[in-house]
């Protein structure tokens, strides 16, 4: 009888051996998904156990907690906690404090629901969802240490029956906002920065105001946009407008930027290569009388609008009037 060669003595042993490998892998697998279970399942019943007036207050003080550096807190009148589709903690009649200009925003509903996989492995995640009337905002974010990510979307926000405007910058505007803004990298590190946003703001009104020794009239813009994208810090300007230059009768402002920003990591520092091109309606001209006239008139083209290149930083900016042909 003829001994079986070396190479048919392998492939019966990998034959022998492959069901065996498969079964143990079927095994690990079955084990590792009942350990999963357990762990899961200890963790739910624990939380069904623990008392939901800390949790309320658990989540009430972590909010607080992240918008306590930029002068912000949240109250309710009523709050629910919610565990059966996931946690989530909805406050009703809410007021969205500004320290700095000492005004709220006030909210039908605001509902947060914190990923309890994120906290696992270190992280602050999960999302937001505002409501007032029509208007709704969702934030998506995620957080460790100082590295972020997150992503706003505006859906028909009124920003004066909300009081966004008045209560973030002191000033009582009004106009509907719709679009999104992502970014992500570190929050102390701008160069850091990667993200996009595309923001369309309609029907836009300003109330009269003093601006250093000028008093500006009502201003109204009917249709504006801001998209941009953020590479490595770099800010593109892909689409700067504001108001429409074809409307009749004209928008008291319309404006376009173009160019790039270059993000530092003192934010204010950040390098301006920017082209500005605008105009202004008459009623605005005579507003600001003939001391401003005269300061903008260097950059005034054959079409009556001025245009300027402006480079510097962000908190010394240099405009240099562009001469027309």
């Amino acid at each position: 009888m003829t001994p079986p060669s070396p190479e048919n003595t392998i492939e019966t042993t990998q034959e022998i051996q492959a069901p065996g490998f498969i079964a143990r892998l079927r095994k690990a697998s079955s084990r590792a998904f009942w350990v999963l279970v357990f762990f899961g399942s200890l963790a739910f019943f624990t939380f069904l156990k623990f008392p939901e007036a800390r949790i309320k207050a658990l989540i009430q003080g972590q909010v607080n907690a992240a918008l306590a550096p930029q002068g912000i807190s949240v109250t309710s009148q009523d709050a629910s906690l919610s565990v059966w589709r996931g946690l989530r903690y909805t406050m009703r009649d809410v007021s969205v404090n500004f320290v700095k200009t000492g005004k709220a925003v006030r909210l039908d509903r605001l509902l947060v629901a914190p990923s309890l996989t994120a906290l696992m492995f270190g992280k602050v995640a999960g999302s937001i969802d505002a409501e007032k009337g029509k208007s709704e905002i969702s934030v998506g974010f995620s957080l460790k240490d100082t590295v972020a990510d997150f992503e706003v979307d505006f859906d028909d926000v009124d920003i004066g029956k909300t009081g966004i405007a008045e209560a973030a910058a002191g000033v009582p505007a009004k106009g509907i906002i719709n679009g999104f803004v992502e970014l992500d990298g570190d929050l102390n590190n701008p160069p850091s920065w990667n993200g996009k946003g595309d923001v369309k703001i309609a029907h836009l009104e300003l109330p009269p105001q003093n601006v250093v020794i000028f008093k500006l009239p009502e201003v109204g813009v009917s249709t504006s946009e801001i998209k941009f994208k953020i590479a490595n810090g770099k800010v593109d300007l892909r689409e700067v407008r504001l108001g429409d230059p074809k409307r009749k009768p004209p928008d008291d402002l319309t404006a376009t930027l173009t160019g790039e920003i270059a993000l530092q990591k003192f934010l204010m520092g950040s390098q301006l290569k920017v082209g500005a091109r605008f105009s202004l309606s008459d009623r605005i001209l005579q507003a600001l009388g003939p001391l401003v006239i005269g300061f903008v008139n260097p950059g005034k083209q054959a079409d009556g609008s001025y245009a300027y290149d402006i480079s510097g930083s962000l908190q010394a900016p240099v405009p240099v009037p562009v001469q027309h042909k």
